[in-house]
């Protein structure tokens, strides 16, 4: 089992409790190993076209805040996907079009890792 906090990896204590918690509750003869996970670092870029009535700055802002609420909704193991990061930009109304260049790859985390962002980039689309 790998655990990851909201700020990075718990402290020893912390593994140390969820180990004794666990092994109370464990079934005979299954073996039980208590970690954290570690994280894979993306960096983002984006193109992003204001929708009608939105300026530039206020899509590029809610952007930001969408891509940073998709990679911390990533549990650990699950996969960071160029169209989450798109799906989340398009779902906050602000964008008419958003794109996201090959460079920002689909990564399939390992079951030992959670993505967490490293940096976003937002600039404008080409009818931006």
């Amino acid at each position: 089992m790998y655990v990851f906090g909201n700020d990075g990896p718990v402290s020893e204590a912390v593994l140390e409790r969820l180990k004794t918690a666990l092994a109370a509750v464990r079934e005979v003869g299954v073996e039980l190993t208590v970690g954290n996970a570690s994280a894979a670092l993306r960096r983002v870029t984006l193109y992003v076209e204001p929708a009608a009535g939105c300026s530039f700055d206020d899509a590029k802002a809610l952007a930001e805040e969408a891509v940073q609420a998709y990679v911390l909704r990533l549990g650990i193991g699950e996969p960071f996907t160029r169209a989450g990061v798109i799906a989340a930009v398009m779902g906050t109304g602000a964008a008419a079009n958003c794109t996201v260049p090959e460079s920002v790859a689909d990564y399939k985390t390992r079951a030992d890792e959670i993505a967490r962002l490293e940096s976003v980039t937002v600039l404008p689309g080409a009818g931006a």
